[in-house]
């Protein structure tokens, strides 16, 4: 359960992320360190896939940052080929914050 509570929260830092950020590669650094932390969650299924999928198509700058970092980065590198549906990632990680 407290995982639960944990994953919630980096959900809701992940949508405060993009509303405050600009789409621009420095910012790209405050999204992999959230990835990192957002990585060592421990729940049964971590959505990994929807919140890569919402920075792509909301920040496209800072996603290819991060592709670009990537290059250097075998964690990074197998995230930004991370994508679904836009509306189904945005429905799933709605769930997960109500």
């Amino acid at each position: 359960m407290e995982s639960n509570v944990e994953l919630k929260q980096k959900v809701k830092k992940f949508y405060k992320l993009l509303e405050d950020l600009p789409d621009r590669p420095s910012s790209a650094f405050d999204f992999i360190a959230f990835f990192r932390q957002f990585l060592r969650i421990n729940v049964d299924y971590l959505p990994t896939i929807e919140v890569m999928t919402l920075l792509r198509n909301e920040k496209p700058q800072i996603y290819y940052s991060m592709r670009q970092f990537g290059k250097k980065d075998a964690v990074i590198n197998i995230l930004v080929d991370l994508n679904m549906e836009v509306q189904v990632a945005q429905q799933r990680l709605n769930e997960i914050v109500k």
